[in-house]
């Protein structure tokens, strides 16, 4: 006896030209089982049309599900009134922060997304108004953050930076736009040096690829240091640990 590979034939099947080892007797003649060409009939044809309907069955459901995310996002948005637009992720997640019903936390999300629209790029703005509305915007994030009344700071937190990170490359929140207006015509040099770490802090870590990493970079007791309690320190810390 000898061993001897050859191609298997297996038409419309996964296995089509594979090899397998088949034994042959002195006269050249295999005494193992071996599969043999075959000529595809009706019966196997319709097998396969089966095997094929099945196949797209399940498949239909899967190709469907952008259309019923994109529609549960534009619910999303009517029911949010939001004023800009939000990708999916994003809306799903603010859904979910409004579904907890905590005033607080609901309005700062949307000073910041008021703030987003009113000084997007292209957006005409006076010096005066602009520099009002960034420290405008400083304030109600401090004020969320120092505030014991927000019961699920990480889930707002997290939102918070998502959003900058979506408006971070061309929206308020990119580099040209960020600190535009902050030294125009105030005086309080302290909310000024405020604004300008909470901002660097946030664009720094608004993407969560690689975040602990960039989060490592921050020196948050110099970040820290202006309009933040003890409470809203220890939030912050915490959040950038895990």
């Amino acid at each position: 006896m000898s061993k001897k590979k050859v191609k298997q034939v297996l038409k419309d099947t996964d296995m089509e030209n594979q090899e397998v080892e088949v034994l042959e007797n002195d006269d050249n003649e295999v005494v193992s089982d071996v599969v043999e060409e075959v000529t595809p009939t009706v019966d196997t044809i319709k097998d396969v049309i089966v095997s094929k309907k099945v196949v797209e069955e399940i498949i239909k459901p899967m190709v469907a599900t952008p259309t019923i995310v994109k529609k549960e996002v534009e619910e999303l948005h009517s029911k949010l009134d939001l004023p800009v637009d939000l990708s999916p992720a994003t809306t799903k997640l603010l859904n979910t922060l409004v579904e907890e019903k905590n005033d607080l936390s609901i309005n700062t999300i949307r000073n910041v997304l008021t703030y987003v629209k009113n000084m997007a790029p292209g957006q005409p703005v006076e010096a005066t108004s602009g520099n009002k509305q960034q420290l405008d915007l400083y304030r109600s994030i401090v004020y969320m953050i120092n505030n014991d009344s927000v019961s699920n700071f990480p889930l707002v937190y997290g939102l918070l930076l998502k959003i900058v990170d979506e408006f971070s490359e061309k929206g308020a929140f990119a580099p040209t736009h960020v600190f535009r207006f902050v030294n125009e015509t105030h005086t309080n040099k302290e909310e000024i040096k405020g604004f300008n770490s909470l901002m660097n802090l946030l664009t720094a870590t608004a993407s969560n690829i690689n975040r602990s990493n960039s989060a490592k970079m921050i020196n948050f007791d110099r970040t820290l240091a202006i309009g933040f309690t003890d409470l809203g320190k220890a939030r912050v810390l915490n959040f950038y640990s895990k």
